[in-house]
């Protein structure tokens, strides 16, 4: 049977689907203080949507529009994607169980933009799998259109134009690699209040890499902090924007060494 797994470039939080028979699956979060499974059942084909969902996604994520959802019957298992213009893919997944007693466990993953048309192949794997079909679900490029002379010239000025005036999305360079301590987003959250992705308020300029999203190739993530720049040692509970965390003296609050 095929499985479908996500995880993030952030922190390595994992969302894990394995079919479990009977038109049914089993849906995990894993992640830092995390760990979710519910086994979710698809009523009607449901599920197809989830497929569509990660091709779409593949297939048009410069061009997203803020998030689009998908969710099981009964709301069970639920994921939104969102996505901007500088080339932040992020999902967010949420479980929700009510028997014997009711429990909500949900997560965010940054996604990694290379790597969609290996995860809509997964998820069209997956579905197949779960409903015993085999046909491929993707979507189907449109047929060409007849050429239309000058048609092509003009289209090409169009697409230059609207490339030149749009902001171009942070790229790892093959000399860097992603910010251990904001995942190469350029930038983290560290306060108790609520996060809003893709253009929250409370986030702050990531001092790893002074917000570019990348460092050094020859960095790794200190492993005094763990690429948090901080570390928790004190007696009192530890929360967002702790103030009891101390200052890592390993990597200079870097996150990297």
């Amino acid at each position: 049977m095929s499985e479908f797994v996500v995880e993030s470039v952030r922190n390595g939080t994992r969302l894990t689907l394995v079919p479990a028979g009977d038109r049914a699956y089993s849906a995990s979060i894993e992640g830092p203080g995390l760990r979710a499974a519910a086994t979710v059942c698809d009523a009607g084909g449901e599920t197809r949507g989830f497929a569509d969902l990660w091709c779409d996604l593949a297939r048009q994520w410069r061009n997203w529009g803020g998030g689009k959802s998908w969710s099981s019957s009964g709301e069970a298992f639920r994921i939104e994607i969102r996505a901007d213009r500088t080339g932040h893919v992020e999902a967010h997944a949420w479980l929700t169980c009510a028997a014997p007693f009711t429990w909500r466990g949900e997560a965010a993953l940054l996604l990694d933009p290379a790597r969609l048309d290996a995860l809509a192949s997964q998820a069209v794997a997956f579905v197949d799998s779960l409903l015993g079909e085999t046909r491929d679900r993707r979507p189907v490029a449109p047929a060409a259109a007849a050429a239309v002379p000058g048609l092509d010239a003009l289209a090409a000025q169009a697409v230059s134009l609207v490339e030149s005036l749009l902001p171009r999305p942070q790229e790892v360079r093959p000399s860097a690699r992603a910010c251990p301590k904001c995942g190469g987003c350029g930038k983290v959250h560290r306060t108790s209040m609520p996060h809003k992705p893709p253009d929250c308020f409370f986030c702050e300029e990531c001092s790893g890499c002074s917000g570019t999203g990348v460092v050094p190739e020859g960095a790794s993530r200190c492993p005094r902090c763990k690429g948090e720049g901080r570390y928790h040692e004190s007696t009192m509970s530890h929360s967002p924007g702790c103030i009891f965390c101390t200052e890592c003296e390993t990597c200079g609050e870097k996150g990297w060494i």
